[in-house]
């Protein structure tokens, strides 16, 4: 004897909730990008040289929301305040001298059916005498935090510190040009 509540069809439903991959990527150039880059190079003791950072996200499955890009400025970095797109909410905290990208949501399908979430924006540095033959630290300790929409679950992924040797991000950038001259 079957009770009545037991379902004896064969149907079963099963919810699976996929955890998408939200992939962020941080890379410089001086030559190439939307911001030209300006200043001496290789950069100079004493004058300032600007970079454009590009921060990315691509996304496969799933919208991430309220995701925030955080990234340490040394003291000899400025942020100038200039971003691509105009846009982006990407802005100095003086407290903690970090530059902050905010992102409200990366949508599912950015940078594989749709354009990449991306923004770009310069940062200038005045290297001081100390820093002659080295490649100075553009931004460090960059991480990304948000979470999947679907899931709640949290997400959390750094990148690389970024110096002056930016060579593997712009082409036209020679090896002469990442070190710091007197």
């Amino acid at each position: 004897r079957l009770a009545s509540d037991v379902d004896v069809s064969g149907r079963a439903e099963v919810s699976v909730k996929i955890e998408p991959s939200l992939q962020f990527s941080s890379r410089g150039a001086y030559h190439s990008g939307v911001l030209a880059g300006s200043g001496p190079l290789p950069p100079k003791v004493g004058q300032e040289t600007i970079y454009t950072l590009t921060w990315s996200f691509a996304n496969t499955l799933n919208d991430a929301v309220n995701v925030e890009v955080r990234a340490g400025v040394p003291p000899y970095a400025r942020f100038t305040g200039v971003k691509a797109p105009a846009g982006e909410d990407v802005r100095f905290d003086d407290v903690k001298s970090e530059v902050v990208w905010s992102v409200s949501r990366v949508r599912a399908g950015a940078g594989i059916r749709e354009a990449a979430r991306e923004v770009s924006f310069q940062l200038g540095i005045t290297p001081s005498a100390d820093q002659v033959g080295n490649a100075p630290v553009l931004i460090f300790g960059t991480s990304a935090e948000g979470r999947y929409e679907f899931t709640s679950n949290v997400i959390r992924t750094t990148s690389d510190d970024l110096s002056t040797d930016l060579l593997k991000f712009d082409s036209a950038m020679k090896q002469g040009d990442t070190r710091v001259v007197q």
